[in-house]
Order: C-alpha cells, then sequence, then structure tokens
C-alpha cells in the first residue's frame, strides 16, 4: 500500500475514533478528556506552530496563541498526528523549529491533518462542483458566491484557511 493511502486510512480510524474534535473542534475540552496537556504560549514568531511530547502518562501539546484559531487548529491537529502514529518511533519530541525534523514525519502530521479536516472524498466533489460554476457559469458565481473566490469558498466550508485549500488543491491535484 503506498504511503498517502495508508495514511488517509489512519486517518480515517483517527476520526472514527475521536470525532468530538472534528465535530466542535474545542481543543480544551478534548484534551481534557484524553489526558493530553495542552498549552498555549505567544512565541515571538507566528512561524512557530507548535511542539508535541509524547509521555508515558499524559502527551504534551504546545500550540502558538499568536496564531488565528483556524491555525492553530491545524496546528493541534498535526502534532495530535504525531502523539498518535508516530508513538513507536525513538523521538519523544516533535517540533516545527527543530531542525533535525525527520521530513517523512512531517510529512505524515502535514498531510494527515490536511485530510482530518478536508477529507479528499468529500474535497474533491466540491472542488470539481464549485470549478464548474466559477469557470462556466461566472454570472451563477456572482449571484450566489459574490466576489468571494473558489479558493474563500472552499475554505469557507470546510472551516479551514485559504493556505490550507491551496495545498489540498497541490497534494490532490495529480
Amino acid at each position: 500500500m503506498n504511503a498517502k493511502a495508508s495514511l488517509y486510512q489512519f486517518i480515517e480510524g483517527l476520526r472514527n475514533q475521536y470525532p468530538t474534535i472534528y465535530y466542535d473542534r474545542d481543543i480544551e475540552s478534548f484534551c481534557n478528556k484524553n489526558n493530553i496537556a495542552l498549552f498555549v504560549k505567544e512565541f515571538d514568531s507566528n512561524g512557530i506552530c507548535g511542539a508535541a511530547c509524547i509521555g508515558k502518562n499524559c502527551d504534551t501539546i504546545i500550540l502558538n496563541g499568536k496564531r488565528t484559531q483556524k491555525e492553530m487548529f491545524f496546528d493541534f491537529i498535526h502534532e495530535f498526528i504525531h502523539t498518535r502514529k508516530h508513538r513507536q518511533k525513538d523521538i519523544r519530541e516533535f517540533a516545527c523549529f527543530d531542525k533535525k525534523q525527520n521530513s517523512f514525519l512531517e510529512w505524515e502530521a502535514n498531510e494527515g491533518a490536511a485530510e482530518f479536516l478536508v477529507r479528499f472524498k468529500l474535497f474533491i466533489p466540491t472542488f470539481c462542483e464549485l470549478y464548474e460554476i466559477y469557470t462556466n457559469n461566472p454570472d451563477e458565481w456572482k449571484l450566489k458566491f459574490g466576489t468571494r473566490s473558489i479558493i474563500q469558498e472552499l475554505a469557507n466550508r470546510f472551516n479551514v484557511t485559504d493556505m490550507i485549500v491551496l495545498n489540498r488543491i497541490k497534494n490532490l491535484s495529480y
């Protein structure tokens, strides 16, 4: 099985195991119910997203409070994936600012978080439907969506940032 298919299967299992976080997006409540220590700190840079530490009794996730709610939620899912998918690795700490990062594990956490939030089975048909209107019926588009771009409409529908939508299009385009 290829890496992406295997990852998406894992993410589907994670989404099924933890449906409340997918729907209500209440990070603090989720962490309290699942024995995760959550720390939100305003770092000097918006480029520092978060970190995860795998513990014996309790995992820890640190998020950058300077980022938007949507960015922090993506960052949380990214770090949560590290704590679930990468438990058996010899790594106990995952940090976006660590130069010794394992690029494959980071790809899994990034792509996994994107799939968790923007399920490809929903995204592709939605994108195609909107693209059809956007390109072939500009008057209908303007009537339904005003000046909003297709990227903005998709981000709105999936409750994510424009950047996540752009990355989904890029990563699913093949």
